[in-house]
C-alpha cells in the first residue's frame, strides 16, 4: 500500500514473531487521522479495510472528522475521555501544552511519561483497549485499521498490545513504534516553523520541549510496559487481567493473524 498523504499509515504484515511466524499482510493497519486523505488514499482504504477504530476524543473527531466510506464500519473508542495535552491533539490541547511546556523540557517529558502510565492504569483506557481487542477477534473479510490523531501514542500503545498478543519480542515492538517519527516527519517540519513564527524565536530549549511533545521516544512506550509489569507482574498478566486476553483468545488471534 503506497499512500500519497497518509505517511504514518502502515500495515503490520510481515513482522516476525518470536516463534518465527509472520503477521499476515493486509489485516492489521495502524494510522494517524484520516481527514487529510486524498481520493487516491481513500480508494486504497476502501478496498482494503472493513473496520476503523478511532481512539480520539469526541472533540478531536469533530475538529477533524474521518471521511465516510461505504462498506467500512467505524468504532469510536476514546481512550482519553477528557482533553489531555500532547496526546489528544485537540486544537485547544495543543495550544495549552505548548504554552505550558515550551520553556520546560523536563516538564514536557514527565507529562508524556504520565500519559503512557495512564494508558495502562486509567479504567476508561483499559475498557477501550479491551473493546479494541474484542474487535480484533471479530470476524471480517478485510483489514482492521486503528488510529488516533498523530498515530503515535494511543494508536502506538494499541499496536504494542497487538504485537504483544501475537508474540513479538520487545525489540520488534519498539522498532515499529519508532517508525512513527519518519511517518510524522512532514507534520513536524510544519509545526516547528509555525511555533517559531508565533513565538518570534525557537531556542534549543524550546526545540527540546517540542521534541518531547511531538516525537515518539522509546522511553514513553517502555514506561507503559514498566507500569504494566509493576501493576500486574508482567505484560502478559496485564493482557489477561485488564484486557481479558486469556490463553484461548491469544491462540485464536495468533492463528488468525499469523502465518508460517
Amino acid at each position: 500500500m503506497e499512500f500519497k498523504r497518509l505517511k504514518n499509515t502502515r500495515d503490520l504484515g510481515g513482522l516476525v514473531m518470536k516463534d518465527g511466524r509472520k503477521i499476515r499482510p493486509g489485516m492489521l493497519i495502524r494510522s494517524s487521522y484520516l481527514a487529510v486523505a486524498p481520493a487516491h488514499d481513500l480508494a486504497i482504504l476502501q478496498n482494503t479495510v472493513s473496520d476503523i477504530v478511532d481512539f480520539r476524543t469526541e472533540k478531536e473527531r469533530q475538529e477533524r472528522p474521518d471521511p465516510e466510506m461505504a462498506g467500512i464500519t467505524y468504532h469510536a473508542q476514546p481512550v482519553l475521555a477528557d482533553m489531555t495535552a500532547g496526546i489528544t491533539r485537540e486544537e485547544e490541547a495543543d495550544k495549552n501544552e505548548i504554552e505550558t511546556y515550551l520553556l520546560d523540557p523536563d516538564g514536557a517529558r514527565q507529562h508524556m511519561l504520565e500519559n503512557y502510565h495512564l494508558f495502562v492504569t486509567a479504567p476508561h483506557a483499559q475498557q477501550c483497549y479491551s473493546d479494541f481487542v474484542k474487535l480484533l477477534a471479530a470476524p471480517r473479510d478485510k483489514a482492521l485499521l486503528w488510529h488516533c490523531t498523530a498515530g503515535k501514542d494511543r494508536a502506538g500503545f494499541a499496536a504494542a498490545i497487538v504485537l504483544s498478543i501475537l508474540g513479538a519480542d520487545r525489540e520488534t515492538i519498539l522498532t515499529d513504534y519508532m517508525k512513527t517519527n519518519a511517518g510524522l516527519a512532514r507534520e513536524i517540519q510544519w509545526i516547528y516553523p509555525m511555533i517559531e513564527k508565533q513565538a518570534g524565536i525557537l531556542t534549543a530549549t524550546m526545540r527540546e520541549a517540542l521534541d518531547y511533545m511531538f516525537l515518539a521516544r522509546e522511553e514513553y512506550l517502555l514506561e507503559a510496559f514498566r507500569t504494566a509489569e509493576e501493576k500486574h507482574g508482567s505484560m502478559d498478566a496485564y493482557l489477561i487481567e485488564s484486557l481479558g486476553v486469556d490463553d484461548a483468545m491469544r491462540k485464536a488471534l495468533q492463528d488468525r493473524y499469523l502465518q508460517d
